[in-house]
């Protein structure tokens, strides 16, 4: 009996020549992440690590909506705003692009973890042929709280 493929296996296609939405959308993040921190280094005399911090979640933001188009979730195109804020906040850095950095992390966090979700109930359903909700429910609970704790953050920046 040949070993089940594992979750990160799924996610990349690894076990056949077709690859999956998830594939594109990672190998995308990471090479606009590459590009971009080039480009930042060799152009522009922007705060590096400031910049770097932006451009990573805008990353992470553009690979959801290679996704979202890619797998025809159209509700992941949320992440066009966190894309622009973050390369807002990465641009251009000043009072106001802590709390658009905020929102970017937010917004793509939760995307995210939508994303991971529904990848992992489609996994589940397809190698262990189970229908259950999803991620177990202490990951969900560490996001939530996560993502509250994000939140008081920015609130203490206003």
């Amino acid at each position: 009996m040949p070993p089940r493929l594992k979750f990160s296996q799924f996610l990349i296609g690894q076990a056949s020549l077709e690859r999956p939405a998830f594939f594109y959308a990672y190998a995308g993040m990471w090479l606009h992440l590459f590009i971009g921190t080039h480009l930042i280094l060799i152009f522009t005399d922007l705060p590096v690590f400031d910049a770097i911090t932006s451009l990573t979640i805008g990353s992470f933001s553009l690979g959801i909506l290679i996704y979202g188009l890619l797998a025809r979730e159209y509700v992941l195109f949320i992440n066009i705003a966190s894309y622009a804020l973050s390369m807002v906040s990465a641009l251009s850095p000043g009072t106001l692009s802590t709390l658009y950095l905020l929102v970017a992390i937010l917004m793509s966090l939760v995307s995210g973890y939508f994303l991971m979700a529904s990848e992992y109930k489609r996994y589940n359903k397809e190698v262990y042929d189970d229908d259950r909700n999803g991620v177990p429910s202490w990951v969900t609970i560490l996001m939530a709280t996560t993502v509250l704790l994000i939140c008081v953050f920015g609130l203490n920046l206003l």
